[in-house]
């Protein structure tokens, strides 16, 4: 997605660069320019969302494996009592 919007401002710059009139700018402007920059903001935000969603499995998985040894710690000192 990030290399689409960056193809989209290259291309958006030169239809810019070579528009002879200021009034024909505009168009690639918007198209190319604010398109583009709208589809590399959009990739930052999902590669932002993927890392943070990455992070909470990992820390989901770490606190699960922690519960479950304080639940076999505290089951093996029950039973420890009860003989």
């Amino acid at each position: 997605m990030a290399a689409i919007g960056v193809v989209m401002l290259v291309l958006g710059w030169r239809g810019v660069a070579l528009s002879p009139y200021p009034s024909l700018e505009l168009p690639w402007l918007i198209s190319g320019g604010l398109a583009g920059l709208a589809l590399i903001g959009l990739a930052g935000c999902a590669a932002t969302i993927l890392v943070h969603r990455r992070d909470n499995a990992v820390h989901r998985a770490r606190v699960d494996r922690a519960v479950a040894a304080t639940i076999a710690e505290l089951q093996r000192r029950s039973d420890e009592r009860v003989r």
